[in-house]
Parts: structure tokens; C-alpha cells; sequence
């Protein structure tokens, strides 16, 4: 069967997967201790899921423009690119 994904993309959507399922888990348990904020109770959650979320369109972008053409567009990766693509 033929690989369709880069193996760049497919290894960012199984970390975006498994992000997701850590967040929906944590979501699930039962709180430990009390908080002190009522607005901070499900900070954590969101923040694996905005992760999760990032890492989708990470792997988009990588599998549309490649890794070598993402990397030398970002701004604060283009010094770092020629030591990242080795």
C-alpha cells in the first residue's frame, strides 16, 4: 500500500491525536484538590487541546509546503534551519 503522508505529517498527527485523548482523559478524572480560581478549572485541557489543534495544522502545512520550505519561511526558525534539516 502506498504512503500518501510524509512521515513528518504522520508523526505530528499521532502526537495531535494522542494530545486530544490526553486532554479528553483529564477531562474526565476527577478534580484532586480544590482550586482557588472557578475560571483556571479547565486550563489544562484547553491548553492540550490548543496543542493538539496546533499540531494538526503543523502537520497540513508540512505535508502542502514540505519541511524545508516551512522552516525557511518562519521567521524565528531561519537561522536554526540549516542545523534542523540534517
Amino acid at each position: 500500500m502506498p504512503q500518501y503522508l510524509s512521515r513528518s505529517s504522520v508523526r505530528l498527527l499521532e502526537a495531535s491525536m494522542d494530545s486530544l485523548a490526553i486532554a479528553l482523559t483529564a477531562l474526565a478524572l476527577p478534580k484532586r484538590h480544590q482550586l482557588r480560581s472557578e475560571e483556571a478549572k479547565n486550563a489544562a485541557v484547553i491548553g492540550m487541546a490548543g496543542t493538539s489543534a496546533e499540531q494538526a495544522l503543523a502537520a497540513i502545512l508540512i505535508q502542502v509546503m514540505g519541511t524545508r520550505q516551512r522552516l525557511l519561511r518562519a521567521p524565528n526558525t531561519r537561522r536554526l534551519a540549516p542545523y534542523l534539516m540534517k
